[in-house]
């Protein structure tokens, strides 16, 4: 089980991480694409976790692998599907428990959606509702092939599209499940952690309650398209959650700074980055930076003699914004 986890976490998080530096790196427009913002070397030096220990396409099968065991176990125990047969039911009711949601409480959330996309719990449902019909689907799939009398291996090996999807579904359900549960006891805590280290106070934990929430409202927007395939949602519910999105991040706003800064990062953390500097000095760590260039720094002027001759003089004017 932690390593049918852990194999899906991985293949998802180092890809959303690489995702999220480049549009990091974009944002910064060609300052994002100089050296000297530092976003270069950090993407450069992470794409290649995307890689060690498993790709997604190694990686996302043998999750998929884990929820498919959990179908069976379930349809082993009969009941309509709501209960695990006593062989690994502990493991699958922690690891897969919305495989055991009936279809009334799924959709209950789903309507819910419409004044409750930010609730954690119809956040949670919804999602869980999508791995669980993503995953029947893929089971009832596979199970159609063996009959048809291909091999298992084979019908399995050739679904690589659907486990991946499966997987990543899965996956973030668990993410926002442990994100939710984790601002839950921080709240019950009163935003005391880590046997006193850590303490909080009200605005914080407001903080955070709103940046699950958004969170789990961008997990759901991901997942509009899969649930209106399975006619789960229509175009309302998909609506109510674009507009969540968009309200949860213009209230995240104000708190998004300190909640990086929450982080501890220093200077050293970015190499050397010119625009991420933590005393906001851009413009002159970027023009300290350029003399660095063995163009700017020729002496003798032999290789850049128009520069002495027309540019020199104008740096370090009063009018100069550098």
């Amino acid at each position: 089980a932690l390593h049918a986890e852990s194999s899906g976490l991985k293949a998802l998080v180092t890809q959303r991480v690489a995702d999220g530096i480049e549009a990091c790196r974009k944002l910064c427009g060609g300052h994002g694409y100089s050296q000297a913002s530092g976003l270069p070397e950090i993407s450069n030096n992470y794409l290649a976790l995307c890689t060690l220990e498993g790709t997604q396409q190694v990686l996302e099968p043998q999750t998929a692998r884990f929820i498919l065991r959990g179908v069976a176990a379930l349809h082993a125990a009969g009941g309509g599907g709501v209960a695990y047969s006593e062989k690994g039911a502990e493991v699958y009711a922690h690891y897969t428990s919305y495989l055991t949601m009936s279809e009334a409480e799924g959709m209950e959330a789903v309507n819910a959606l419409h004044g409750s996309s930010d609730e954690p719990t119809v956040q949670l449902a919804v999602l869980g509702l999508r791995a669980k019909t993503l995953a029947l689907d893929v089971a009832m799939s596979l199970h159609k092939a063996v009959e048809g009398g291909v091999a298992e291996k084979a019908a399995f090996g050739g679904m690589g599209i659907a486990l991946g999807k499966l997987t990543r579904a899965h996956s973030q359900w668990v993410l926002l499940r442990d994100v939710v549960n984790g601002v839950a006891d921080l709240q019950a805590s009163r935003g005391t952690a880590h046997g006193g280290a850590t303490r909080l106070g009200g605005a914080d934990l407001a903080a955070l309650s709103t940046l699950a929430g958004l969170m789990g409202a961008v997990l759901l927007e991901e997942a509009v398209a899969d649930l209106c395939a399975f006619g789960l949602m229509d175009g309302s519910g998909a609506k109510a959650i674009e507009a969540k999105v968009d309200e949860l991040s213009v209230r995240l706003t104000p708190d998004a700074i300190a909640l990086v800064d929450g982080w501890g990062f220093d200077d050293a953390h970015l190499g050397y980055s010119a625009i991420g500097s933590y005393d906001g000095d851009v413009y002159r760590r970027l023009f300290d930076y350029a003399q660095q260039e063995p163009l700017n720094a020729d002496p003798d002027g032999t290789i850049t003699p128009s520069y002495k001759q027309h540019l020199a003089r104008l740096v370090g004017r009063p009018w100069s914004k550098l």
